[in-house]
């Protein structure tokens, strides 16, 4: 019996009175680094073997220690 795998979709959005927010993000037992600003994205996965998720209709896939900017 396989177990089906969750699927994580991040919106990049940031209100328009505030410069920039972080947050770190637990899922499948990965960690992950989340950093919005005005002008870009920037994904980190701080820890964890690899992570996959959807950002702007696009799957990300990273390794610990890498990093994805839009």
């Amino acid at each position: 019996r396989s177990r089906r795998q969750r699927q994580m979709c991040i919106r990049d959005s940031i209100p328009k009175e505030w410069e920039e927010y972080a947050f770190r993000l637990k899922f499948n037992g990965a960690l992950l680094e989340v950093c919005i600003t005005k002008t870009e994205a920037k994904f980190t996965l701080v820890e964890g073997d690899e992570i996959a998720f959807t950002v702007r209709g696009k799957e990300v896939e990273l390794k610990c220690g890498e990093t994805y900017i839009l």
